[in-house]
């Protein structure tokens, strides 16, 4: 499981021929990956070849917060225009740089760029590379050459949390355009001309992750500015459509223009306003999560979110001349990084038993054939998923899977793990890749895989991050909607006779976290717990900003609480009296004050808890030997607790040693 094949940077060759894609895939015992570029046939029966080596992992920075997530985001790499060379992004010992092989077998060459790459295009003649450098930890470096000399002054620049000194510079990011002549190497300064170029042939940053995985695609790493007839509609992102054309996809109602506000694809023909006009079709409106012009450049294919809580995904196109709008295929399981080709559409696609493979797609039939399956002899060993739905007590839609084993004795309830907080895609090991569905399963748990419910008013309505906080702790609303999704899932596993209400796990980072710390508070329904990170508490406002703080003043939580305050709703440490539940805490090292609290207050209050710190970890653990060392333990950790039992492993015995010494504990209590 810690050593599945990842795919990322699906591209298509510019004669629809060939695609290129990056392989990834994690060695605990180097503690390092292995990444790979490959090209192979875009057509059933081809064999894919490695042409590059794809470096180090490339997490990108936030150059507003100098903050790192973890999370492997792969840069779409760029084909030469006659296809005879690709060129890709690869990171070594942290610096990105620009490789480019022959796609003939021939040679690659290695670091072109000089600098640290932010983002690159072919010239339309293939003899230029121009490219975009970023000075972002130059500026930070001189930042405290100078104003370090004197002193830090404490202001937003910082996430103490995370670093004591600033992480960001406060000043506008610096960048500079260069060109690479290609193949001799000489570097000198972009032209007009080509500065033009460069800022107009990229297309918009569109991640594209399948479900909670850790690793996405992006098809740019800097700033694109949209062509003035997409930017002045509201654009949130564009594809270009011929020279002069562009499709955009903007708000359908100009009173919501939050993050999960329905979108509607729009279209210019020759980029003028006269030419401007919406896709008529309901299927063009909603949660449109990624578009692109076919190939013959008369329509647009896309995808979008639709069905029972959004749980599926639909793939349709548009037909720019007739205004039809056709669905081709609406599956359960998740198709992303989808590329025209002339009859059909090249995508990544995952279920919930099935890691990442690359799947053609049929425009006239959704017939859907598998091109490229890396992990098919792991994927015969996986327990089939089976989807519920059901309504919270809010009357949201939810939606998750329940994996089980193979073999269970009739009339057995067994313990059931809930895994959060994504439930789309291959079920791996919920958002951060923590807590392994399937090998849960394998070892006797039923496990819930669950989706929570996004609050779509808030994140239509809100658009700023300030209000859509305060929109979500107003009452806690966001929190009690989540846990009625869960609570109304466990309780339909429960009814169906397969887990035990007695034997409830519960897992989460992030937002998961924070859900299982408010069921521990509220329900009073959970026998044991594993999270990455603990509960919002009062210590966690110390390390706010000035604008944070006061969202978080006017719903009752600052800090130190008040009549009106919601922190006893809300604090494991304000509950470590009452909450007994054995809690697990695998968190990265850069996120441990935040634990801090809770941790000592259960610590203090005899209640069993275990914190393990991992070293030069990002929000997502990126470290293959640390993702492996927090499966086992999280499946020791519950398999203790709900089904007593014990590894022999004597490596183990010290951890085994210390938790019988909790339960003695907490049963004498």
């Amino acid at each position: 499981m810690a050593a599945l094949i990842d795919i990322a940077g699906l591209s298509i060759s510019p004669d629809g021929e060939q695609i290129a894609f990056q392989i990834q895939q994690g060695d605990a015992e180097t503690n390092r990956y292995r990444a790979s570029w490959c090209v192979m046939g875009a057509r059933p029966g081809s064999r894919a070849r490695i042409i590059g080596d794809g470096g180090d992992i490339d997490y990108f920075m936030s150059r507003d917060t100098g903050r790192r997530n973890g999370v492997w985001a792969t840069l779409q790499p760029r084909w030469s225009p006659d296809g005879d060379w690709l060129a890709f992004r690869a990171s070594r010992n942290e610096e990105p740089n620009i490789d480019v092989c022959r796609l003939d077998g021939g040679e690659c060459v290695t670091g072109l760029a000089e600098g640290r790459l932010l983002d690159f295009v072919w010239s339309p003649s293939g003899s230029e590379i121009i490219y975009e450098r970023d000075y972002f930890a130059d500026d930070l470096a001189a930042l405290g050459a100078t104003e370090g000399r004197s002193g830090y002054r404490f202001d937003d620049r910082f996430y103490a949390a995370y670093a004591l000194t600033p992480l960001s510079t406060g000043a506008p990011a610096r960048t500079e355009i260069l060109t690479i002549e290609f193949p001799n190497g000489r570097i000198r300064p972009a032209t007009e001309a080509e500065v033009q170029y460069y800022r107009s042939a990229r297309v918009p940053a569109r991640p594209t992750a399948i479900g909670p995985s850790h690793n996405m695609t992006v098809s740019s790493a800097g700033r694109v500015t949209p062509p003035v007839i997409a930017s002045s509609n509201g654009a949130r992102d564009f594809a270009m459509l011929g020279r002069n054309g562009v499709v955009w996809r903007s708000p359908d109602s100009p009173d919501l223009r939050g993050s999960l506000a329905p979108h509607r694809l729009f279209v210019s023909i020759d980029g003028g306003v006269q030419s401007s006009r919406p896709c008529p079709a309901a299927l063009c409106a909603g949660e449109i999560l990624e578009f692109a012009p076919t190939a013959e450049g008369d329509g647009v294919l896309f995808v979008r979110r639709a069905g029972w809580g959004r749980s599926r995904h639909e793939l349709a196109v548009w037909d720019l001349r007739n205004d039809a709008v056709r669905s081709i295929l609406v599956t359960d399981d998740a198709i992303r990084g989808c590329q025209p080709r002339m009859r059909e559409a090249i995508c990544l696609h995952e279920g919930p038993s099935s890691p990442t493979s690359i799947v053609s797609v049929s425009y006239a039939s959704g017939e859907v054939r598998t091109l490229y399956e890396p992990n098919a002899g792991f994927r015969r060993m996986l327990a089939p998923a089976r989807k519920l739905e059901w309504r919270t007590s809010a009357g949201d839609e939810a939606f998750g899977y329940l994996v089980a084993p193979r073999i269970t004795k009739a009339g057995r309830r067994l313990p059931l793990i809930v895994v959060q907080y994504r439930a789309t895609g291959f079920l791996r090991g919920g958002v951060g890749d923590e807590y392994p569905v399937h090998l849960f399963a394998d070892r006797g748990f039923a496990v819930l895989a669950i989706e929570t419910p996004h609050d779509t008013q808030a994140r239509s309505e809100a658009t700023n991050n300030d209000d859509l906080e305060r929109y979500l702790l107003a009452n806690l609303s966001y929190r009690r909607r989540n846990l009625s999704a869960i609570e109304s899932g466990v309780e339909q596993v429960i009814d169906l006779g397969i887990a035990d209400s007695e034997r409830i796990g519960m897992t989460g980072l992030s937002n998961g976290a924070l859900n299982t710390a408010f069921a521990l508070i509220q329900c009073n329904c959970i026998a044991a717990a594993s999270v990455s990170g603990l509960s919002d508490d009062p210590f966690f406002y110390l390390f706010l900003h000035d604008s944070r703080r006061q969202v978080w003043r006017e719903a009752g939580l600052g800090p130190w609480g008040g009549e009106d305050s919601q922190w006893p709703d809300l604090s494991l440490a304000l509950n470590a009296e009452r909450v007994t539940a054995p809690i697990l805490v695998q968190v990265a090292d850069r996120e441990l004050l935040f634990a801090l609290q809770a941790h000592t207050a259960f610590a203090d209050a005899g209640h069993p808890i275990d914190l393990y710190v991992f070293p030069d970890e990002y929000h997502i653990k990126w470290q293959p030997a640390h993702r492996l060392a927090v499966y086992e333990r999280n499946l020791d950790w519950f398999s203790f607790w709900l089904q007593q039992r014990e590894d022999s492993d004597p490596a183990k015995q010290e951890q085994y040693s210390r938790w019988r010494a909790m339960k003695a504990q907490r049963e004498h209590r």
